[in-house]
């Protein structure tokens, strides 16, 4: 037709295209089946008709078998489960067989039959065998009864057959649908938590920017140099008492062992002194405590080893009493003046850097920091997992719109085409 219309210069009538909204679709499935359905239930009006009678022939069936009599031969042993599998199965087939509804459709109606059966198979494989047993002609007439109903759903599923296609595109497009609804409301509800994470990300990095430049402005700060400079101050002094205490050891020092033993001698009552113990184990702290009675202390120990009284070796003996005279007092005065200036200073600069100390607002500040970069880094990997998954929901999203797409066109046979 189409060559002959080429030939004579006529154009082809265009085939007409039904332009299915997107947001429209549920409606248009709706309507869809709608139409499907009422060309066959009118082609089913009588089966489904005839199909309530075979659903109260079979509850009857069920009811029926509760007042017949268990078979005489039956042994006693199985008499009680013989008994709960009739209940069991009658029980299971009148409630699936009240599911059954032929009020809304040829399809629903093969729909409640379908699921009623596979209650009923599962009823007849658990408990039919038993329930035989004790009442064989009851269990034959529900399977009878039963037979109406799976006949009446045959008769209907064959008119169904020539449009299942179609309901099944139907279907396959609702079905779709759901997915795209589901994944847009998934990306909707991870692109809220993203942007929840970024403001999150971005409150981090502000407030650790600004603990960075608390840092900053700190180190920078007249309290910190003044507590840098009292360090420093610190440290010098430190060196110059340590050089004192040195020299002091240096010329303290050498006497300790006769100190001991000059100790060992007023404690046996052979000498006499004061405090001799404590110069013994430490000449130079005691000295430089303020203590004043080394000289004395010294002239008494040089008098008990001249007298004998410390037990030393001659060349021992000479050595400390030489040392002895050769320590100067007044040096060893001024050394210690200076000590207890320079103890006092430490002391006032000690004070200043506990007073104007920044360290430990720095490292709470520094803590600060780190804690928000990690806090930072943990909400960014979260933000990436989020981002993968939107991702992943974008391609399932994607994919239904593809598949509706095609559906839809198969459903028209090219003559239906979705928009929006």
């Amino acid at each position: 037709m189409g060559f002959l219309n080429n030939l004579l210069g006529k154009k082809e009538p265009s085939k007409s295209v039904e332009k299915v909204e997107f947001s429209e679709l549920p409606n248009w499935i709706a309507s869809k089946r709608e139409e499907i359905g009422g060309s066959l239930d009118e082609q089913s009006a009588p089966l489904l008709k005839e199909l309530p009678k075979a659903v109260e022939g079979l509850k009857a069936a069920a009811l029926a078998i509760r007042g017949v009599e268990m078979k005489a031969d039956v042994p006693e042993r199985i008499k009680a489960i013989v008994v709960s599998s009739k209940e069991n199965y009658i029980s299971k087939i009148e409630k699936a067989a009240s599911a059954i509804d032929s009020s809304r459709g040829a399809i629903r109606a093969v729909e409640s039959i379908e699921s009623a059966l596979q209650e009923i198979n599962h009823a007849d494989a658990k408990y039919s065998g038993r329930a035989a047993a004790g009442f064989p002609d009851g269990v034959q007439k529900i399977k009878h009864s039963l037979n109406g109903v799976i006949d009446i759903h045959n008769k209907i599923s064959s008119i169904i057959d020539c449009r299942k296609h179609k309901l099944k595109l139907l279907s396959e497009i609702e079905k779709a649908y759901k997915e795209h609804t589901k994944a847009v409301e998934r990306i909707t509800s991870l692109e809220g938590q993203k942007g929840e994470l970024s403001k999150a990300i971005k409150d981090a990095e502000s407030e650790r920017d600004g603990s960075e430049r608390e840092i900053l402005r700190i180190e920078a700060s007249d309290r910190a140099e003044k507590t840098e400079e009292a360090k420093e101050e610190l440290y010098e002094l430190n060196d110059r008492k340590k050089a004192l205490e040195n020299s002091v050891l240096n010329l303290l020092s050498p006497l300790k062992r006769a100190f001991k033993k000059y100790a060992k001698a007023v404690e046996d009552g052979k000498a006499s002194g004061t405090d001799v113990n404590k110069y013994s184990e430490d000449p130079v702290k005691m000295y430089l405590k303020g203590d004043t009675i080394l000289p004395e202390l010294l002239a008494q120990m040089m008098r008990a080893i001249q007298s004998g009284v410390i037990d030393l070796e001659p060349s021992e003996k000479e050595s400390t009493i030489k040392k002895i005279r050769t320590i100067s007092f007044t040096y060893l005065d001024k050394i210690r003046e200076e000590h207890m200036q320079l103890c006092s200073r430490m002391r006032t600069l000690q004070v200043m850097i506990s007073d104007n100390d920044v360290s430990k607002d720095i490292e709470k500040l520094k803590t600060r920091a780190e804690s928000l970069g990690g806090k930072k880094a943990d909400e960014e990997k979260k933000a990436k997992k989020i981002g993968d998954e939107i991702a992943e929901e974008n391609g399932k999203l994607e994919a239904a719109v593809k598949k509706i797409n095609d559906k839809v066109s198969e459903f028209g046979n090219g003559g239906c085409e979705l928009v929006g």
